[in-house]
């Protein structure tokens, strides 16, 4: 349509066969995002990401959100202000960076700390009428709201456009001027977001039994529940991880005899580093240390189930290590510290076992 650039947020760092069509189409990319991003599956593009090797940026926990924001903050200080770009527009987006970090689950630390902390003052004074619009439909009232209430009410009702509907719902709540409309879409959320607490529960218990019947000697749960609807899949997965304190993948089947799954993990597992170590049972596969999606033939599947099972039996040292060790030692006799995953060994410092605070 004649469009010669697109700049990603929060996607597009392991993107490398989407940015090449993209040239042959003339179209130049810019990636934004924050999920982990080895260098022999970069793009070939700018990739503006704290996590990629060799980024002197001091803080890696920013959301993909957090990352478009100082991005827009530092164009501003390159440009000097000029343009009509004031800092109190940057701060008024503030609310949206606070609801993005939480709802993807940051570290409210360092700097996420600061973004949320000024980020629930706009919240709290409800500036933007389609914000004040949503908060009295799930009845939260301005000058009460803290990260809890951005996790558990706001964040949700965001979410659940796009993961029952379309998402363009959201857009055009915040974009219209119209206070019907607003009251409109609001109501469409909450209605939306009950739909998907039903649907999520039903899951859920169907991830129970599954699990029940499953080999107990899994340690990366791998379930496949009948007719699982794509857009809660990360959220049971978040559930029955924290039910049985094992990194989960939730797996729907999808074209071409895959499977597609949304996982989260545990503290103490780099689930992102642990599915690398098996990167070529995958068709695609993207994430970071707490959650991650991939895409993954059918008949390989069971593969992932075994190598997994292995993997987590043993110490994370020494299983992660061995597992890279083949793959980096040929290139010298430093070559395995500078693994892009030497970080998962050791872990916090000291040896241990990925079973560590795991419950069958």
């Amino acid at each position: 349509r004649g469009e010669e650039l697109i700049v990603t947020v929060d996607c597009g760092s392991v993107s490398k066969e989407e940015v090449a069509f993209g040239r042959t189409l003339g179209v130049e990319l810019i990636i934004t995002d924050h999920h982990d991003c080895p260098d022999d599956l970069l793009p070939d593009c700018l990739v503006i990401n704290p996590k990629r090797s060799g980024s002197r940026y001091p803080f890696q926990g920013l959301s993909g959100c957090g990352v478009a924001f100082k991005i827009a903050q530092a164009m501003r200080k390159v440009s000097g202000g000029e343009g009509g770009v004031k800092a109190s527009l940057l701060n008024g987006l503030l609310d949206f960076v606070a609801i993005a970090t939480i709802a993807d689950v940051m570290p409210l630390k360092d700097e996420n700390r600061t973004l949320v902390k000024y980020g629930l003052g706009y919240l709290n004074r409800a500036v933007r009428p389609a914000m004040a619009t949503l908060l009295e439909g799930i009845q939260l009232k301005p000058g009460e709201i803290g990260a809890w209430n951005v996790a558990f009410g706001i964040a949700p009702h965001i979410n659940a456009a796009g993961r029952m509907s379309d998402a363009g719902k959201v857009v055009e709540l915040f974009a219209t001027d119209d206070e019907d409309v607003r009251k409109s879409v609001v109501a469409e959320l909450m209605a939306h977001n009950r739909e998907r607490r039903r649907i999520q529960d039903e899951h859920t218990e169907a991830c129970v039994r599954l699990r029940a019947s499953s080999c107990p000697e899994d340690r990366f749960l791998m379930l496949t529940p009948e007719d699982i609807h794509e857009g809660v899949a990360g959220i049971v997965a978040g559930r029955i991880k924290d039910r049985y304190g094992l990194p989960t993948a939730v797996l729907s089947p999808v074209e071409g005899g895959c499977l597609k799954g949304s996982a989260r993990s545990v503290e103490g597992v780099d689930l992102i580093g642990m599915l690398r170590c098996h990167e070529l049972l995958f068709e695609k596969l993207g994430g970071h240390a707490m959650a991650a999606g991939f895409t993954i033939r059918a008949e390989n599947a069971e593969a992932l189930r075994q190598a997994s099972r292995k993997l987590l039996a043993l110490p994370v040292q020494l299983t992660w290590k061995t597992a890279w060790w083949s793959r980096w030692s040929s290139r010298g006799p430093d070559a395995a510290t500078k693994c892009p995953h030497a970080r998962l060994w050791p872990l916090h410092g000291a040896p241990m076992t990925a079973r560590r605070g795991m419950r069958k």
